[in-house]
């Protein structure tokens, strides 16, 4: 805070024309005793109202630096926490894109991955304007300062001028009623006779002179309250006091011993006031009334001058102790407003923190999502071909089965032939042995016809074609099974993996809900930094500039939020 500087009194006042030619000579022997007075004397510091007023300018001018300079801080640690947040974002989109890209080249992820880049982009060009805009409700806000001070102390200044010159027109009354009355001693002096024209007029100098020590006793009495508030001046304005009082009590005593003179003068004259006694006594008792009239105007003038500064001296007084206790509780405001705005920081950044956090969880939420699909993509495309496979697999049980039942056939065709090769055997031997018979006789023809039949029969029981067939249908049958087998294996393969996207999705599920709880602490800390910033709003409630530029300050920080 300023040191506050001393206060002069109105030394500006001396050049009044209302201003006693004693008031005129006491200035100036103060200002020559004390050349710094002279320069001291100026519009900056004749007035209390600026020395009362630069406490509270000085205030405003430390409060308005402490705001931009916290609000250069904030900005500053937000651009770094914003690039930071734009170069990781920038990374994870290209990351994504390549991953897209190489694995699957998906014309709607790409889409969403660009649409992401862009949203990055909007968010930077965001925090430009917003940093460009700063400085420009920075100054706005200490020009409106500027304006608030300038119509305080105006309206302030007015209302003293107004009480002063409410004070100077009661002294040009005062001094016009003094005027008036001399005119009226003026006046009774012109109507008296020639013969007490001289002492008539030494009467009006004595009692002018003892007006004027009366004067220049209040007026010494005033300019010893005023010397005891100023500290610095007192021992000088103490010796030129006690200077005064000794050439004023040296007057008193030349006045009295003139007095005394007098009186012998009017005992001398007393013979040769026999004639003009009675009408000397009715002119004493006249000017003794209007004296006694002048006296009591004088003195009732005196005492409501008196009143009337005792009245704003107090006014002073407590216009003075107002703004003190005003600039110490803008003092206090200014300290709690620091206090909130740190508690707001901590705040700004732990939202910003879980803001972050809320990011990059939502980032791994959209790509557990798009993972998913495309799990439930593949799935459905296994399931598909799975079903197909089962279809195949049917199938080939189906004609395995119809390959089976041939080959039983087959088998029971075979088992029929050898049945009846057994039967021929059993025929040729029995024919063998007819031959043996035969032989002994002399049918030749006969037996050369049965070798033939003998020979047709051997023939007709050698079954290669069927046993080829039943060796070509065992391998079909064996390649079948093969392929069973595969497709069973194949199968398996495809129910694992889908076991495992299964298990994929219930973590996908389990890191959803995490970032559902994640997104209600946000939303706690959202609503406890608004009970804050409403608490705050409560507690300046008083001061609607404050409250202005606090609402400007809420509206960038929702703009930062979107």
């Amino acid at each position: 805070m300023a040191p506050a500087q001393p206060y002069y009194g109105p030394i500006g006042m001396a050049d009044s024309r209302y201003a006693s030619p004693q008031r005129r000579k006491q200035v100036e022997a103060l200002l020559a005793a004390d050349p710094e007075l002279q320069a001291r004397k100026t519009a900056e510091n004749i007035l209390a109202l600026r020395e009362q007023a630069a406490d509270n300018h000085f205030l405003v001018q430390c409060a308005g630096a402490q705001l931009e300079q916290d609000v250069t801080q904030h900005m500053h640690a937000v651009d770094q926490t914003v690039s930071t947040v734009v170069a990781k974002a920038h990374q994870i989109v290209n990351l994504i894109s390549d991953a897209i890209k190489h694995e699957r080249p998906d014309t709607a992820a790409l889409k969403v991955v660009e649409n992401l880049r862009q949203e990055v982009n909007k968010l930077v060009e965001t925090t430009r304007q917003m940093q460009g805009a700063l400085p420009y409700f920075l100054e706005k806000q200490k020009e409106d300062s500027d304006l608030v001070a300038g119509a305080k102390y105006y309206q302030a200044h007015q209302d003293i001028q107004l009480e002063l010159d409410q004070k100077e027109k009661k002294i040009k009354l005062d001094q016009e009623l003094v005027n008036g009355q001399q005119h009226a001693l003026k006046d009774v002096e012109v109507d008296s006779s020639v013969e007490n024209a001289e002492q008539q007029e030494h009467i009006s100098r004595l009692q002018m002179d003892l007006g004027l020590v009366r004067s220049e006793m209040e007026t010494q009495k005033d300019e010893l309250k005023k010397a005891k508030a100023a500290e610095e001046d007192a021992a000088k304005m103490r010796e030129v006091l006690e200077e005064k009082l000794e050439t004023l009590i040296v007057s008193k005593r030349t006045l009295s011993a003139e007095n005394e003179n007098i009186k012998g003068l009017e005992a001398k004259l007393k013979a040769a006031e026999d004639k003009v006694k009675e009408a000397a006594e009715d002119y004493e008792n006249q000017l003794q009334k209007e004296q006694q009239k002048v006296a009591s105007t004088l003195r009732q003038a005196d005492e409501a001058y008196r009143r009337e500064f005792d009245k704003v001296k107090a006014e002073l007084k407590l216009q003075s102790d107002k703004y003190n206790n005003q600039s110490t509780a803008y003092a206090k405001m200014a300290e709690n407003l620091k206090e909130q705005k740190k508690k707001m920081t901590a705040l700004d950044d732990k939202v910003s923190a879980l803001q972050q956090q809320k990011a990059d969880l939502e980032k791994q939420h959209n790509r557990v999502t798009f993972l998913k699909d495309s799990l439930q993509t593949q799935h459905g495309v296994i399931k598909s071909e799975l079903e197909e496979l089962k279809q195949e697999l049917g199938l080939a049980k189906d004609e395995a089965h119809q390959l089976s039942s041939k080959l039983k056939r087959a088998e029971s065709g075979n088992d029929e032939l050898e049945r009846e090769n057994k039967d021929l055997r059993v025929k040729q031997s029995e024919h063998n042995k007819t031959i043996s018979a035969l032989r002994k006789g002399d049918a030749e023809i006969d037996i050369a016809t049965l070798r033939a039949t003998v020979q047709s029969l051997k023939n007709k029981p050698t079954a290669t074609s069927d046993s080829a067939n039943s060796a070509a249908l065992r391998k079909e049958l064996q390649t079948l099974n093969e392929r069973l087998t595969q497709s069973e294996a194949e199968g398996a393969k495809w129910e694992d993996l889908g076991r495992q996207a299964m298990l994929r999705y219930r973590e996908i599920l389990l890191e959803h809900r995490q970032l559902e709880g994640v997104e209600k602490q946000l939303n706690q800390v959202l609503v406890e930094n608004q009970e804050l910033k409403a608490k705050c709003a409560s507690t300046s409630g008083s001061n609607d500039e404050v409250k202005y530029w606090r609402d400007k300050y809420n509206d960038l920080l929702v703009e930062m939020e979107k």
